[in-house]
């Protein structure tokens, strides 16, 4: 019998060590009554713009209350078990959790991650294709993302009703010859192919098309240069302007010296031989900037302050720049460049220690880079106060008195103030710092005075 006492009385201080543990909360309780326990909260989720998302948590324990938190910060109304997000935007994004509460206690779910699904991705295309006069074939196209939507265009030229993944042509003839794209876009942005050419081959002699020049952006004062391959015996090339013959343009290649804005349009090129031709598709030329005097390098208008952080708060640093040019931009930390980090906000998620220091960012275009001022972020300061003979390190204690800002060790019951006389009292002097295990005192200051012994301490976390 007493063996099977001691037997029971082993498994009841077991059950009441392990209840309540699980994954999915952090609680607090009181020594009575039944405080909530969380049972299932929703997984990390992914929003798409416009779209709705639900999170929601179940638990157990009665009248219980609910408060969501977004980035560490109560979400003020947001009071029940299922919090609804309609109308997702990237604003949205961030860190989730909720606590439940009632008299008896308090738990706090795990952090449910939400992210945005973002803009599509083309994965796949088809390569070009070389078809004869009755041929079929299809042109397709595969990309990742929600709600896709699909154009596809022949020559610059939308295609009615052509709106799947797949692009059908039947009975091939020499009109249908020429440049494919398609566009592919959600709620949340667009994605446009490269081109895919169809050449026609019906005359095995007659010239073909296998790469040409993609459209081109450039600045005003610049160079550029358009160029074709093409297959086929004795070629002849001729470059046309929108609708206009370039005289004496019969190169395979076409150069623009020190563009102007009179150089912006459609180019194209049709390339012979005795038994044919064959056009190119159109490339655009577009023109940036107004003149040749704004090649400047980009300038900083506004930049984000120095900030104090929450710990796993979400904090958001943003520049803003003007640019004569296509602007690029660069992060950094602590001096060092931050990897994948090249737009105009930086976004640091669970804010921790590790993330401390001085940010900056540099903004670059084709004329210059400039760099923007140093800004200090660090986690908020936290403070603990406790009576006289607790917790003292080596027989010092710590407060910090916030009228003066300055930091006080108490010895014994007496103070010791940093000095702001000229000829202070000598004490030896100790200062308070967090480490991982606890509070701890570090350095020595001489130049102390004494002041009238306190009835409390107060350390503050470095």
């Amino acid at each position: 019998m007493k063996k099977l006492f001691l037997l029971l009385l082993l498994g009841v201080c077991l059950a009441a060590v392990f209840n309540g543990c699980g994954n999915n909360s952090l609680s607090t309780q009181s020594s009575s009554g039944s405080a909530p326990a969380i049972i299932s909260v929703t997984e990390n989720i992914t929003g798409s713009i416009g779209g709705s998302l639900t999170l929601e948590v179940t638990a157990s324990g009665d009248d219980l209350t609910y408060q969501w938190m977004k980035d560490e910060t109560d979400m003020g109304s947001e009071t029940e078990s299922v919090l609804y997000i309609h109308n997702f935007q990237i604003d949205d994004v961030g860190a989730y959790k909720v606590r439940v509460s009632n008299s008896s206690g308090s738990v706090t779910s795990r952090k449910i991650y939400v992210n945005d699904q973002g803009a599509p991705t083309i994965t796949s295309l088809s390569e070009n294709v070389s078809a004869s006069t009755g041929d079929d074939f299809e042109l397709y196209v595969t990309a990742t993302g929600d709600n896709l939507q699909y154009r596809w265009e022949k020559d610059g030229v939308a295609l009615e009703a052509q709106n799947e993944s797949r692009l059908y042509v039947g009975n091939f003839v020499a009109d249908k010859a020429g440049s494919y794209r398609v566009v592919v876009s959600n709620a949340s942005g667009s994605v446009t192919s490269s081109r895919i050419v169809v050449n026609d081959i019906s005359s095995d002699n007659r010239p073909v098309i296998t790469s040409v020049t993609e459209d081109q952006d450039v600045l005003l004062g610049t160079d550029v240069v358009f160029s074709v391959t093409a297959s086929g015996d004795d070629l002849n090339y001729q470059w046309y302007k929108n609708t206009s013959i370039m005289t004496g343009e019969t190169d395979s290649s076409l150069s623009i010296r020190d563009v102007a804005d009179s150089d912006e349009g459609y180019y194209r090129v049709i390339v012979t031989n005795t038994n044919g031709s064959v056009t190119s598709q159109r490339i655009y030329l577009d023109i940036e900037g107004e003149d040749s005097s704004s090649r400047y390098a980009p300038t900083i208008t506004s930049f984000s302050s120095d900030m104090t952080v929450d710990e796993d708060a979400s904090p958001v640093l943003r520049v803003v720049a003007t640019s004569t040019a296509t602007p690029s931009y660069a992060w950094y930390h602590n001096g060092t460049k931050i990897t994948d980090e090249t737009t105009s906000t930086l976004r640091i998620f669970e804010f921790s220690e590790a993330d401390e220091g001085t940010y900056w960012v540099a903004v670059s275009n084709a004329y210059g880079s400039v760099t923007s001022d140093k800004i200090l972020v660090q986690l908020k300061t936290t403070y603990k106060t406790m009576t006289l003979g607790e917790n003292s390190c080596n027989g010092y204690q710590c407060w910090r008195d916030d009228t003066t800002a300055k930091k006080v060790c108490e010895m014994n019951g007496y103070t010791d103030v940093y000095a702001t006389t000229a000829s202070p009292t000598k004490h030896s002097k100790k200062y308070c710092k967090w480490i991982s295990t606890g509070w701890s005192c570090d350095s020595d200051c001489n130049s102390c005075q004494a002041s009238q012994a306190i009835a409390s301490i107060t350390c503050k976390k470095n």
